[in-house]
């Protein structure tokens, strides 16, 4: 049966494109298809390790040259990026931290200065490992952070977020000793959280490392 088609439906359903104006245009019609997809399906990214797996090689240093904790500088400052931090010759001194492990809900101040925001701080010293071994370290945090072990960038979590775990870093560390650390880390506002978390050799679980590991040098 031959179908009659009205002049109106010829006008609707008549090519509204040329060849030539299609050749291009369905490539990129089939491009913005395949971006909006990815779009939509895209969540809150993870925090990143560096590296997969790596080794770590302590040093040796006399402990009369050490003290306790960690030594910190601190900047005032709106970051949303650890990238944005400048040169550490920007920070000003603080007083040293026993330990990684701090957790803030806003109202007074924090990390033993007299700010409740805006904050940059660039932590360093040594991590003393009495056992070698596997070790797995990860980090929980509230705004960015980077942590740098042995010259080696395990933990990356660099943009501003809620509290949350970073990927997991798989470290080997074939004997006893410090491993020189740096960590930078930065808090826009609100809340805020910084606590480092290792599992040792042979160990079931992860735990929050011990003041007793965290060694700095002593002032000359």
């Amino acid at each position: 049966m031959k179908m009659d088609i009205s002049p109106g439906w010829r006008r609707i359903m008549k090519p509204r494109f040329t060849k030539q104006e299609s050749r291009i245009l369905i490539p990129v019609f089939t491009l913005w298809i395949v971006v909006s997809a990815v779009g939509l399906i895209q969540t809150d990214p993870p925090a990143i390790a560096a590296d997969a797996h790596m080794i770590l090689q302590p040093i040796e240093i006399p402990t009369e040259k050490l003290l306790p904790g960690l030594d910190v500088r601190i900047i005032e400052k709106f970051f949303r990026n650890i990238n944005e931090m400048p040169e550490e010759a920007a920070f000003s001194k603080a007083r040293p931290i026993r330990k990684l492990a701090y957790r803030y809900e806003g109202g007074t101040t924090m990390f033993d200065t007299d700010r409740s925001l805006a904050i940059g701080m660039s932590i360093r010293g040594y991590l003393h490992i009495e056992e070698p071994g596997s070790y797995e370290f990860q980090a929980r945090s509230n705004d960015g952070i980077r942590v740098k072990i042995a010259d080696k960038v395990i933990i990356e979590d660099p943009d501003v977020h809620s509290d949350r775990l970073s990927s997991i870093a798989r470290c080997d560390i074939p004997k006893a000793g410090y491993l020189p650390m740096h960590l930078l880390y930065f808090q826009r506002k609100g809340a805020a959280c910084l606590e480092l978390y290792w599992k040792r050799p042979k160990a079931a679980a992860f735990e929050i490392v011990p003041e007793t590991a965290f060694w700095r040098g002593k002032e000359p």
